[in-house]
């Protein structure tokens, strides 16, 4: 598979401590990448560092060929990334069909006012409509957000994140505070998103069931660094990694 992104020798240190450690890896077009490691491994950090929502101490992130390594975030959506926070991040006072809208209209630039013309109204709510039955939520698009379960605030999240039209998706905690159930239809999201919609998908989990159900290739972190990279069968065998994430003695 072709990288859509890649990083070369990406480092992030706070005061002498590497978040992230001189980390080189790729992010291959259409593919499903979990990303798995302890609390403080650098999982999030890797994500503020290729959304521009923090500069590195040194390398560089490359998206499509191209150094973005020191655009700053919105230039960086513009590119085509966009992602998630592990806290849920919507608008809560608008309704679900609102919260699709908004960002659409931002990507077009058009404001809520300031539509061009009724078929381009049109164009931009079927789009809005597309995302919302694309993430489960065309019934409940007339809801205030806020009033919406967890679980169905999650998925909002992820529509709030395709608004963009992106071609890589980043996907923090993306089943935070879900139930099995609610895990389950994100699993199933991811995938229809990666074979219907042709978007990149990276995302960051604890949630090892999920992991392995729905990455077609994982990437374990620890201290900043990769210590494994591989699909779920491949990282199943590693000695470390079932050591320190899957709960097995040496």
């Amino acid at each position: 598979m072709e990288a859509l992104l890649e990083t070369k020798n990406l480092t992030k240190s706070f005061g002498g401590l590497y978040a992230i450690n001189t980390l080189n890896t790729q992010f291959s077009e259409g593919q499903i990448t979990g990303i798995i490691g302890p609390n403080g491994a650098g999982k999030t950090t890797l994500f503020n560092l290729i959304t521009g929502w923090i500069t590195p101490s040194g390398g560089q992130v490359f998206f499509k060929g191209q150094d973005i390594t020191r655009l700053p975030p919105y230039k960086i959506v513009q590119k085509g990334i966009s992602r998630t926070f592990q806290v849920t991040n919507i608008f809560p006072g608008l309704t679900t069909f609102a919260n699709i809208r908004v960002p659409i209209l931002a990507r077009v630039g058009k404001s809520l006012s300031m539509v061009d013309s009724v078929d381009k109204a049109s164009e931009i709510n079927e789009e809005t409509m597309e995302i919302l039955e694309l993430v489960g939520l065309l019934e409940e698009r007339d809801k205030i957000a806020s009033s919406l379960p967890h679980g169905y605030q999650r998925c909002l999240q992820v529509g709030i994140g395709l608004a963009s039209n992106p071609k890589l998706l980043l996907l923090d905690e993306v089943t935070a505070g879900m139930s099995p159930e609610e895990s389950a239809n994100i699993i199933n999201l991811l995938k229809e998103l990666s074979d219907k919609k042709g978007v990149t998908i990276v995302f960051t989990e604890h949630d090892l069931d999920m992991v392995f159900s729905a990455a077609e290739k994982i990437i374990v972190l620890d201290k900043g660094s990769i210590i494994a990279e591989g699909t779920g069968i491949e990282i199943k065998k590693i000695k470390a990694v079932k050591v320190a994430y899957l709960g097995e003695e040496e």
